[in-house]
């Protein structure tokens, strides 16, 4: 099987807009202003994708930076946490 980090970055991109828009009606389906329960299991289910959305967006943001010279300790702090610590999550992205 495939991992989604192993795709090319078109596949990767196409996937993320599926699930874009599966995760809209869903979430439509399941609106605050609704009587309908969102059970745990798929809420926990939505916190993944969001996680993994936001990571790789951070990823993405973060080599933006470092390509306009921002040091690793300005993406440290934007991120709440240490220039080390960024570097070494992200100095491969």
């Amino acid at each position: 099987m495939t991992r989604f980090d192993e795709l090319p970055a078109e596949q990767q991109a196409e996937l993320v807009r599926l699930g874009e828009g599966a995760a809209d009606v869903f979430e439509k389906s399941f609106s605050p202003d609704s009587s309908h329960h969102v059970p745990p299991l798929i809420a926990l289910r939505q916190v993944r994708y969001q996680r993994s959305y936001l990571e790789r967006r951070a990823a993405e943001l973060v080599a933006e930076a470092r390509a306009e010279g921002i040091s690793w300790h300005q993406v440290g702090v934007a991120l709440g946490t240490t220039g080390e610590a960024a570097r070494r999550r992200y100095s491969a992205a």
